[in-house]
């Protein structure tokens, strides 16, 4: 069940990601950042599913982990440093 849950996670961070660096609301950078840790969580699904929760796993996970963490640090509120040109409001 676990492994799932990982799998999920990495389908959801990469489905964000993707959206983010396919956007124009947030800099590309954080979306390629959600990107990676998306990707990286689908070998710790596997490895969670062979292993359980093993020291392995958790090798294997914290990469991912650390990562998942940063597109969320900002909170969407400092991402956009200057007004829109085309007349939108941007998050500030």
């Amino acid at each position: 069940m676990s492994a799932f849950f990982q799998l999920l996670n990495g389908v959801a961070f990469l489905m964000v990601g993707l959206a983010m660096v396919l956007g124009r609301t947030f800099p590309r950078w954080l979306g390629w950042v959600g990107v990676i840790a998306g990707l990286g969580a689908f070998p710790g699904s596997v490895v969670v599913a062979y292993t359980g929760f093993s020291v392995t796993a958790a090798l294997v996970l914290q990469p991912a982990a650390v990562r998942c963490g940063l597109p969320g640090r900002d909170g969407g509120g400092h991402v956009a440093q200057s007004p829109r040109d085309d007349g939108r409001c941007c998050l500030t």
